[in-house]
């Protein structure tokens, strides 16, 4: 015998005294007791190998999951997988990317501006910074950041979107609304509307800026989700989330500055029913346990999961931040806050809607296609791209949670709008003199997360 082997046997033999002395039972009254010492893992067990399933207590739930996704992927009728390399990168890493020269992201006509404006183009090429960390034929992340003091000028797009301030404040237009926005916001901009930014910030703003096709093909929304590992129950006392768990120091609200909606003429909108800006505050997490079909994508499902919902309680928090929900439908985007305790394991899992995650805090194993995929050390800044079915598994490989934006979208939607050009809906302004960014920046690091929480059962 290996001395991996005897590794691994030790480990089931524990787990196994485990089960029988009831501190893993599933029962309700045992909720207390789910979580187990770290250095007590092998993590051999999360693989849904013939000798893990013996001791996984939940082995029946899982099998349903394994069972019904061979079948979905057998039958015709349901969406159909897209591969990585045919629509996405599965890994991008924004220190990878360099920042972009504007007129790459902004498709306004820069050669008469530098012509008409020299001084001016130069300063606003100084004053803001952009770069595309995620690209796929439906949905385009741009990393975009505003030295103190910078304006981006009025613009307007054919592509519908949304941005999220992850560090600073702004006063920030979008339509005929203005608002002073701050750490944790969201700003929905319908197609066509004008969009204006201007740091109000002693430090650089730093916002994601989300771009979709609309109109895509909600069925991927709903065909399933299918969690396939093993032992999902055992995870580590370390990983446990305190209840005062909070994303961000700051929890201020936007504040409306003006809104002239009620006198101009107001087009159709998209996503009617979308507020323009939203702040989320941190403290409003979602009880998986009384979820809502339709919620989420993998709400209906969740359910199935039995006793394993007491341990999700205690390892993961997840609050919606926006969603460009269709009336009458379901929706063409949304992004969410998901945080997983320290050490914890996401076992093996897909679905099939796409999705992605954006790092924001913690180090973590990330692996993608399956047991023989490829495994990724994912930090802060990195981005992972998940195709519908490919599955994929995460590891917390530090004392940090992992912290992350994550989100999904109907594929197949009017990617026409990406191909159109942008409008400059005002003359290029005059940048103040700090609009400047320090020789140190670095967009990844966010100074505005929580510090100081302690994690770990009590």
């Amino acid at each position: 015998m290996t001395m991996r082997q005897k590794i691994v046997k030790r480990s089931m033999a524990f787990t196994a005294i485990l089960l029988m002395g009831g501190l893993l039972s599933v029962g309700a009254s045992a909720q207390e007791k789910l979580l187990v010492p770290l250095k007590s893992i092998n993590p051999e067990i999360y693989h849904p190998t013939e000798a893990s399933r013996k001791i996984d207590p939940n082995d029946k739930i899982l099998q349903a999951f394994r069972d019904r996704k061979i079948k979905d992927m057998a039958n015709p009728n349901m969406p159909r997988p897209f591969s990585i390399s045919d629509y996405a990168r599965a890994e991008t890493r924004d220190v990878d990317v360099p920042w972009e020269d504007l007129s790459k992201i902004f498709k306004y006509n820069w050669k008469i501006l530098e012509f008409e404006a020299p001084k001016k183009a130069a300063q606003l090429k100084k004053a803001v910074r952009a770069r595309v960390i995620f690209s796929t034929p439906d949905v385009k992340i741009v990393e975009l950041a505003i030295a103190p003091g910078g304006i981006l000028p009025a613009f307007s797009q054919a592509a519908p979107s949304a941005y999220h301030v992850l560090e600073g404040s702004a006063k920030f237009t979008s339509g005929a609304k203005t608002a002073e926005v701050y750490v944790g916001t969201s700003v929905k901009v319908e197609p066509g509307d004008n969009t204006r930014i201007e740091a109000t910030s002693k430090k650089p703003l730093k916002l994601l800026w989300f771009s979709w096709a609309p109109g895509g093909d909600e069925r991927y929304l709903s065909a399933g989700y299918y969690l396939t590992g093993a032992n999902f129950q055992i995870q580590p006392e370390e990983a446990e989330i305190p209840k005062n768990f909070a994303v961000w120091n700051e929890n201020k609200r936007f504040k409306i500055l003006s809104d002239t909606s009620g006198k101009n003429s107001v087009k159709k909108a998209l996503y009617p029913d979308v507020p323009t800006f939203r702040s989320k505050v941190d403290d409003n997490w979602l009880d998986f346990r009384s979820l809502t079909d339709g919620g989420f994508f993998w709400a209906a499902d969740l359910k199935k999961m039995g006793s394993l919902m007491g341990v999700i309680q205690k390892i993961v928090r997840m609050t919606g931040v926006f969603r460009a929900s269709v009336p009458g439908k379901q929706y063409d985007f949304n992004f969410s806050y998901i945080v997983w305790g320290p050490h914890s394991k996401y076992i093996m899992h897909s679905h099939a809607t796409p999705e992605f995650y954006y790092i924001l805090s913690g180090k973590t194993a990330w692996t993608l296609g399956g047991t023989k995929g490829h495994t990724y050390t994912a930090t802060p800044g990195n981005i992972y791209f998940h195709p519908p079915y490919v599955e994929h598994e995460m590891l917390g490989l530090g004392d940090a949670p992992l912290i992350a934006i994550t989100g999904s979208w109907a594929p197949y939607g009017d990617r026409s709008v990406f191909s159109k050009p942008f409008e400059l809906n005002e003359p290029l302004p005059t940048q103040k003199a700090s609009a400047k960014f320090p020789k140190d920046f670095r967009f990844n690091h966010f100074h505005a997360l929580k510090k100081g929480l302690k994690y770990g059962a009590k």
